[in-house]
């Protein structure tokens, strides 16, 4: 029900423009003049999409990089119907196509040097990989089902895999983990998960709770970024990895 009520333009800058889109705001201020309000930003670097984003939300430029808005408030579920989802849903396929062509990658290397893969992989794995690729969690229970399905893919990982956490300064394995057990699995007993979870969230999007469309999409897409992060720094730490394969086999 809260995307139905128009979000403040403070918000929306924040929120939206900078934590979803990536929009680099260097400032804004709201304007009054003759009992009319505007806002009024100062962006740089604004990529032709972004800038289709910011007119789709009825920013008007006028000049390089100053954007005028009429108003204080945006009906934020409105731009559900606009050039910002087939932006967002752009981007979410070049993450999601990175983040899966790297895990083959590293699953490949793996196995060729010690007849081993990190992630388990199960007849349903291309079918989860396809079923994602240009699907946005638009509300919480497709995040969650995102989660779920992120979390067979890439976290559930076997005993000696679960070193790679040691081995790795990325928080993506617990903070996917945290976030599962306490939120979708409902496990209030885990505090310290709990609180986990809503930092991660927080360091990602702005905020531990998400509650608008935008805020779901923003985690998703953050998530995946996060997760390609932590891919490349297994690829760059591969010799530590394999070195614990390796005695893993030689003690069995």
């Amino acid at each position: 029900m809260g995307d139905l009520i128009p979000v403040n333009i403070d918000d929306f800058v924040e929120d939206f423009l900078k934590n979803i889109i990536g929009v680099d705001v260097l400032d804004y201020q709201k304007v009054g003049s003759g009992g009319e309000g505007y806002t009024v930003i100062y962006v740089c670097n604004l990529d032709s999409d972004q800038s289709e984003v910011l007119r789709s939300t009825g920013f008007k430029q006028t000049e390089d990089d100053l954007w005028i808005f009429s108003g204080f408030e945006i009906e934020i579920n409105k731009l559900k119907d606009t050039p910002v989802m087939k932006y967002l849903e752009n981007l979410q396929k070049e993450k999601w196509s990175e983040l899966i062509e790297l895990r083959c990658e590293i699953d490949n290397n793996f196995y060729t040097k010690c007849n081993k893969t990190i992630f388990r992989s199960t007849h349903n794995t291309p079918r989860t990989v396809l079923k994602w690729y240009g699907k946005l969690t638009v509300d919480e229970s497709t995040f969650n089902d995102f989660i779920s399905d992120l979390y067979k893919i890439l976290v559930e990982i076997d005993s000696e895999s679960e070193k790679i956490a040691e081995i790795c300064s990325s928080n993506f394995l617990k903070g996917i983990r945290c976030y599962r057990n306490t939120r979708i699995a409902h496990d209030s007993s885990k505090t310290d998960q709990l609180k986990f979870a809503e930092e991660y969230l927080n360091n990602l999007i702005g905020t531990g709770y998400p509650k608008h469309w935008y805020h779901f999409v923003g985690a998703q897409i953050r998530i995946i970024e996060d997760g390609i992060d932590f891919l490349n720094e297994i690829k760059l730490k591969e010799g530590d990895i394999f070195d614990i394969f390796t005695s893993s086999q030689a003690r069995n």
